[in-house]
């Protein structure tokens, strides 16, 4: 089996290599993926020469207030772990770089490990190689492991196998108490990482619930452990966090006060489950496992509505509304494998492709694990049923955005797996063997891990909206308008480089301005409100000079940068004006208002490029 899944990583490698070498993965001409990948190293950076760990502020975006994302500590940890270790051979930044370029493939290998363990206890031991081939070449877990993309969604892959593993482990052996806890923990540590994982959290609790209700009075115990487990750990990460001082804030797209009370409430639920459940009436009678259930669930839900209503806001409720309005709708990672618009356009054939490509391997899992969940019995019917229900909420998921497709497709990739494997034992079957049946099970081993390839290589995607660059592998704004070049003139400390300036810029161009220059930004990609991005908007997309100029010295701008090549961000200002000539237009095309003066850019960033200093 080691040999095996050496085998799986190497073609992993190999992936990797060739997208490298396709330009997908930029870390060869000195970049990496996407703005959030430099943001991850503004963050370490800062923690680094600050010291700061508890106060969540990154000074030069909107200065002098400073920004607070939604991201936390532990990607930081890990991103500044490599870097330290690397330090004393090459420095720290050199390290830190080096590192954020090879942690993400090199988070492919544990992940690995993890999938054929969690796998084992449904998938006999000559066909769990086959899960970890089939995993290693699933397109959303090839973009989770990019190589140059420093980015948190390889932890939460790994916590989401983990979980996955351990969740089953507790459905076949709920008297094994150690991996209850386990599986507690690592939901915790998933919550401090993203909150995008409550939803794998809530389905790896909902499971073990409804089979208590049909029957396994040991599941009780169990989860009383898990979730016990669960909030010990959540309050324990809560302080690494936070500290003392901001205990109390109550925020939703990061862990909080608000999941602490959620799990409190969990646990005083599966406490009374477990209670409930040693009367007699309760645990020979199906009906009164029913009305227990329903009872203490719909008191946890009126208790959670009482003590923190916000849970049941929108899921956009926080987000600035200006920033999902004009750019969240339009991020790549956003938007939806398929539009039902596509299939009566134009656009049908490769809209299917693509669905094909994020989700194909479903054609074969989904009939699968639901007639595994139909004929087995026992334990082993809840387990199959854990994948079943993953699969139920992250397809639709990932139908509606992009960005849920990994785990969609591990939810699918074991089924997968053991439904091809069961083909090729079939083929094993036969009485004869020689090249030809050989020949016939390879065949099948390639097609099952290619086929889902096929459709959009031949009839190429649909034509899908340009991403804006966050969470995504943004090529075309690298090759339109590279920003090392300028950077480097913007950093000269003979020159530009010799103070802090604000610099007034497109949203995906501040993180790597950041890790870049010394200059301050107004914006970055990220959904919480920021004044800077508020004011840069409305700055640019100005209908006239006049109000553009008053906005600009009201908010103290230093430097305007503009790329007019790149139709993303001529999109992004121009919609504001309804196609008439506005501010951004007039910079665009060399008419420049007295109040700025244009500067000189070194040649190899002139063309893309245009740079004004605000005059006094």
């Amino acid at each position: 089996m080691s040999m095996d899944l050496l085998k799986a990583f190497l073609v992993f490698l190999v992936i990797q290599a060739a997208l490298v070498g396709g330009g997908v993965a930029p870390f060869a001409d000195g970049d990496l993926s996407d703005p959030d990948a430099y943001m991850r190293l503004n963050r370490v950076v800062h923690l680094w020469e600050s010291g700061a760990w508890f106060d969540p502020v990154y000074p030069r975006i909107s200065p002098p207030d400073g920004h607070v994302q939604h991201w936390t500590r532990p990607m930081d940890m890990v991103l500044l772990a490599g870097a330290l270790v690397g330090a004393p051979f090459v420095g720290f930044e050199k390290a830190l770089f080096g590192w954020s370029v090879a942690i993400s493939p090199l988070m492919q290998l544990p992940t690995l490990l993890a999938l054929v363990w969690a796998a084992a206890p449904l998938v006999q031991r000559s066909r769990l190689w086959l899960v970890s081939i089939l995993f290693v070449i699933q397109p959303a877990a090839l973009l989770t492991f990019l190589i140059g993309r420093p980015d948190h969604n390889a932890l939460l892959i790994l916590c989401f196998v983990l979980s996955i593993g351990l969740t089953i482990r507790l459905l076949l052996q709920p008297e094994r108490r150690r991996n209850a806890a386990l599986a507690g923990v690592v939901a915790a540590l998933a919550l401090w990482i993203s909150m995008e994982t409550l939803l794998f959290v809530v389905v790896g609790i909902a499971v073990p619930g409804v089979f208590w209700v049909l029957g396994d009075r040991r599941l009780a115990q169990a989860m009383l452990a898990h979730a016990a487990a669960l909030l010990g750990t959540l309050l324990l990460v809560l302080l690494l966090e936070r500290g003392i001082g901001r205990l109390a804030v109550v925020e939703f797209d990061q862990t909080s006060l608000a999941h602490v009370v959620l799990f409190a409430i969990n646990l005083v639920f599966w406490s009374l489950i477990y209670g409930a459940g040693r009367l007699p009436v309760i645990d020979r009678r199906p009906i009164g496992r029913v009305a227990v259930g329903a009872l203490a669930g719909s008191a946890a839900l009126a208790a959670l509505w009482l003590l923190v209503p916000g849970f049941f806001a929108s899921p956009l409720a926080g987000v600035d509304p200006l920033y999902r309005d004009v750019r969240l709708v339009n991020i790549q990672e956003f938007q939806p494998i398929i539009r039902l618009t596509d299939l009566w356009s134009g656009e049908a054939a490769g809209a299917i492709g693509r669905l094909l490509l994020w989700l194909g391997i479903g054609v074969v899992a989904i009939p699968y694990v639901l007639r595994k969940v139909w004929t087995a019995a026992g334990p082993e019917r809840a387990a199959w049923s854990l994948l079943a229900a993953l699969a139920v909420v992250f397809i639709p998921l990932a139908v509606g955005q992009v960005r849920w497709a990994a785990y969609a497709e591990i939810a699918m990739v074991i089924p997968y797996a053991v439904a091809v494997g069961g083909v090729v034992a079939w083929l094993r079957s036969f009485s004869f063997e020689g090249p030809l049946m050989m020949t016939a099970r390879a065949c099948i081993v390639a097609g099952a891990c290619v086929w889902y390839f096929l459709p959009v290589s031949i009839v190429g995607p649909a034509d899908a909206e340009e991403g804006e660059g966050e969470g995504v592998v943004a090529g075309d704004r690298r090759a339109t308008c590279p920003l090392r070049p300028l950077t480097a003139f913007l950093s000269d400390p003979d020159g530009l480089g010799a103070r802090e300036e604000r610099v007034l810029a497109f949203v995906d161009f501040g993180p790597e301005l950041l890790y870049r220059t010394p200059h301050s930004v107004f914006s970055i990609p990220n959904h919480r409100f920021q004044p800077g991005f508020t004011a840069a908007y409305r700055i640019m997309s100005a209908a006239d000079d006049a109000p553009a100029e008053e906005l600009i010295r009201r908010h103290q701008v230093d430097l305007l940068l503009i790329c007019p090549r790149w139709p993303v961000e001529a999109a992004f200002y121009q919609a504001a004006t309804n196609g008439e000539i506005g501010f951004y237009d007039h910079l665009a095309e060399d008419v420049v208002p007295d109040f700025l003066e244009p500067l000189e850019l070194p040649t190899e960033a002139a063309e893309q490029f245009r740079l004004f200093r605000v005059r006094p």
